[in-house]
Order: C-alpha cells, then structure tokens, then sequence
C-alpha cells in the first residue's frame, strides 16, 4: 500500500520553459561573459548547455556539455541569486490531483535555492505539500535526492515500496528513487522522452488514482 507520494517540480508540476526569460537573463549574460581564457568552451557548446538549462538539472547539463570547474563555478554564482517574482501556472492537472490524493505529499526538488523557493511561491502549491525538501546546489553538490528520499523514509517510518516517487527525469529523481528501491513513475509531460528506467509511466496526473488501485 502506497503511503507517500513525492513529487518532483521542474517539468513534472510546471513547464519549466515558462519561466520568463526576463529572470534568466543576467545569469546568462554572466555566463557568457565568464566563457574565457584557457578553459573557454565553444560558443556554440555554451549556447547548447544555456538551452538545455530550461530541461535539466546544472549537475545534469554541466556533465552533459563537459562544462568546465571555472565555467561552472561561474555558473552557480550567476544562477543562485535569481528568484521568480511573477506568478507561474501549474500544468492544467495538477492543482485537481493533489487536493484529491489521499495520501502523504512529499516536494522534492533539485536547484538553486532562492530559485527554487520562488518558483514553489510562484505556482502557489506549498499548501499542498506535507513537507518540502530542497536538494540545494548553492554551495557545490547538495545531499542528493537518494539521500533525502531516505530522510524522508525516516521520517515518515515508511518502507520503500510504499512510498511513490514520481518525476520526468531517469537521471535524477527516477534514479533515485529505484536506488531506495521506492516505485518510480515517470511522466510524460511534452518533450519528455520516454525511460523505461521508471516502472510506470504517466501522461497525466489524473491517470493517477488508477495506477494507485492496482499497487
């Protein structure tokens, strides 16, 4: 029996893509400018990993571009002071689905944290939540999400195949939540490509409550 469902935010609750490209902006900028000297890039790598910034994780880009420890560094100064001050929207399902379920709601999520926070504040979705656990990069790498998924085992006294773990992203949250050995959902939000890395797969969450009948 399921007892705890937790979520992930980027590109599972929100289109990260509608975060105004106004709030990026100077970070962006900044990175640009820091692309110099012996460890520069290619522009056209920097302007990929820029791109990608809206889909993955920093942790998750910066492996993927071989971004450099001079240009990553720089990159977490520029990103860890941005906050969203504009209201976002949730995807069209979300709001609906979490008033309904029944059972423990857990936020998990990965980034900068004033960034983070704002974006929760933005969507307006705290509320829902039991509790909230940032996996925060400011400094360097954070815990990671296995090793808060395993906090959050502790702390609700739960075993891992009762607890839900549901997400977009194979590398990060499903990951790690099948490292904990909890039931890994993958959703399919647009752009998001299928993983069979998860054990289940979702185009909604109002598909949901049917999926939770059969566990």
């Amino acid at each position: 029996m399921i007892r705890v469902a937790v979520f992930d935010l980027d590109n599972t609750l929100y289109d990260a893509t509608t975060v105004p490209d106004d709030v990026l902006a100077p970070a962006v900028a900044a990175v640009r400018r820091a692309n110099t000297g012996p460890d520069a890039i290619p522009d056209v790598v920097l302007e990929a990993a820029l791109h990608s910034a809206r889909r993955l994780g920093f942790l998750q880009l910066a492996e993927r571009h071989s971004l450099p420890s001079s240009l990553r560094a720089a990159w977490r100064d520029a990103y860890r002071g941005l906050v969203v001050r504009t209201p976002l929207s949730p995807y069209p399902d979300v709001l609906p689905a979490l008033q309904a379920l029944d059972l423990i709601k857990v936020l998990l999520t990965t980034g900068f944290r004033g960034m983070q926070e704002s974006k929760i504040a933005a969507l307006d979705i705290a509320h829902l939540f039991h509790a909230i656990y940032i996996d925060a990069l400011d400094q360097g790498g954070g815990p990671g999400k296995q090793r808060l998924l395993r906090d959050i085992l502790e702390a609700y006294a739960c075993r891992p195949p009762e607890v839900l773990v549901i997400g977009d992203s194979p590398e990060n949250e499903i990951a790690a939540g099948n490292a904990v050995g909890a039931i890994t959902v993958q959703i399919l939000r647009p752009g998001i490509v299928f993983s069979d890395a998860a054990l289940y797969h979702l185009t909604s969450l109002a598909e949901l409550p049917r999926l939770l009948a059969t566990l």
